[in-house]
């Protein structure tokens, strides 16, 4: 029974894996559908499981790990998770990539971070998730150890620039409490415990409070 199980998973994992190869902007809705099809006949949990690994695998590590796929892997889940009234789909993805995040946090990996926080942004913007899971995540990355570490500063620097003004229209009283709790733990170290990419990222993080984010270059536009 358990290599029959064993069999069916890996018949829909190669299928989803070949449906996310294929998967571009042009052609999401066609794909979605056909996912769509999948998990109401072949497993639901089958198929959010497969989904999820692929979708995080492609954002951390290949050629495919961009600023495009993070925005086309995100409007997929919340695509599907709408198509199919499932919050399952939304939940096996954010628990996976929570504990992909904190694998590559621990390794120092920030190309893997910043790809992993924009699929985080383009899910909060999808409205996949709730304003308070992402206040919730910037708290967590300033009250951890290593919070200015390098790997800290591109996540929460990358997840203010995809969605920093929509967390600041949906909730200004958090994300005013966000600003004030990391500027005054970056208050108590000294000069040199502040790397470049620390001052600049703080330097955002008051941008996106006074709603100056259009005055800034280069900002991710969704």
């Amino acid at each position: 029974e358990k290599q029959a199980v064993d069999k069916a998973e890996a018949v829909v994992m190669r299928k989803v894996r070949g449906l996310i190869n294929r998967m571009t902007e042009s052609n999401l809705e066609g794909i979605v559908e056909e996912l769509a099809v999948m998990y109401r006949n072949e497993g639901r949990s089958y198929v959010s499981t497969s989904l999820s690994s692929e979708m995080i695998t492609s954002s951390t590590e290949g050629p495919r790990a961009s600023e495009r796929f993070a925005i086309t892997a995100a409007a997929a889940i919340a695509s599907l998770a709408a198509l199919t009234e499932s919050s399952e789909v939304i939940a096996t993805f954010l628990s996976m990539l929570g504990r992909q995040l904190e694998a590559s946090l621990a390794a120092k990996d920030t190309l893997a971070c910043s790809n992993l926080v924009r699929v985080l942004g383009c899910l909060y913007l999808s409205k996949a998730i709730k304003p308070d899971l992402v206040f919730d995540v910037l708290h967590a990355w300033t009250d951890a150890a290593g919070a200015f570490t390098d790997e800290h500063v591109v996540s929460i620097a990358g997840l203010l620039t995809v969605a920093g003004l929509a967390l600041r229209k949906a909730d200004p009283a958090r994300m005013k409490d966000f600003v004030v709790d990391i500027h005054d733990k970056a208050s108590r170290m000294t000069g040199e415990q502040l790397t470049a990419r620390a001052r600049v990222m703080l330097d955002l993080v008051v941008d996106v409070k006074n709603n100056r984010m259009k005055d800034r270059k280069g900002m991710l536009a969704i």
